[in-house]
């Protein structure tokens, strides 16, 4: 762990520590560079290099303020490869984390310059915290990966640089601009992203959201019913015709007494060399007037028995 309390000089620093760096008073010099293996840290002091180079899984700015040397300030979008990468002036910080708390003044405010928030070499991306970061006159390069940065900021330009599902909730002023003022006058690579919002407002979008754009509808024509090239035929129905062995006999009318010769009758009816057939029978009670011998349906029903009335039947 260093805890350095005081100046070390106008030379280049170079600090290195396989746990904590913190830092509480003066430190300035011709570049700095600081790693530590766990944190980096300062409280109200006061930094000043023309390039200052921070690299910790966890970097804190508790208030204080950072000089570093002038920059031009670009007046577009910057593609990944062309953001600063800490070669020349500016204040660059690496961290898994950056917890930025009270007001931390870079540049007095209003020097042009350079700020890059990244992550760690190798890693997915960097979470970003601040309170109220003030660098009117500075770029505010935040190279999320597929972190995310939220709170208060007062930048010059500010600049977004995604690569995964990150977001961004940042409040505040870019170019002296607020509200939706302020989301327009901002810069996102690769491209405009609602999850990506400043005041509220998308980055560099024309308006505070996006309006995704309905495709048109188009219309279906209606397909006509298919017409078969071949007539349907209609074909009738084959009649049904009664087998020629089907024998129907007109009924004939016996005496229940004459059993005899209805069972000889019904035997006659009953085979033939056509093939099987029905005899039907029709049996009617006897009545007062008695039965009448000469019937044309049977002639040999004499053997009536005696004292048998009608109703016996």
């Amino acid at each position: 762990t260093i805890d350095i309390p005081g100046s070390l000089g106008s030379g280049a620093v170079s600090l290195t520590a396989g746990t904590d760096i913190g830092v509480s008073g003066g430190l300035s010099g011709g570049t700095i560079d600081a790693s530590a293996g766990s944190s980096f840290s300062e409280t109200g002091a006061s930094i000043g290099a023309p390039t200052i180079r921070v690299t910790a899984p966890a970097i804190a700015l508790n208030g204080g303020s950072v000089l570093t040397g002038a920059t031009s300030v670009p007046g577009g979008t910057l593609s990944p490869g062309q953001i600063p990468d800490g070669s020349g002036p500016g204040l660059f910080l690496s961290a898994g984390t950056l917890a930025q708390t009270g007001t931390t003044l870079v540049n007095g405010g209003g020097t042009a310059g350079t700020v890059r928030v990244g992550s760690l070499a190798g890693a997915a991306g960097v979470t970003a915290n601040f309170n109220q970061l003030q660098a009117l006159g500075s770029r505010l390069y935040l190279v999320l990966g597929s972190g995310s940065a939220a709170g208060g900021i007062a930048v010059q330009g500010l600049e977004i640089a995604y690569g995964g599902a990150g977001n961004a909730r940042l409040a505040g002023s870019v170019n002296g601009q607020t509200g939706q003022a302020a989301a327009a006058a901002s810069f996102i690579t690769p491209g405009i992203n609602s999850a990506y919002q400043m005041n509220g407002c998308v980055i560099a979008a024309a308006t505070c959201s996006i309006v995704i754009p309905v495709p048109p509808v188009t219309p279906v024509t209606p397909v006509p019913p298919a017409v078969p090239s071949t007539p349907v035929s209609i074909t009738t129905p084959t009649p049904i015709i009664p087998p020629s062995n089907l024998f129907i006999r007109p009924p004939a009318v016996f005496l229940l007494t004459d059993l005899a010769m209805m069972q000889f009758y019904s035997s006659s009816l009953s085979s033939s060399a056509a093939g099987t057939r029905t005899a039907f029978f029709t049996i009617f009670p006897l009545t007062d007037t008695g039965w009448d011998s000469t019937s044309d349906q049977e002639e040999n029903v004499d053997d009536i028995l005696p004292d048998i009335a009608d109703r016996d039947f």
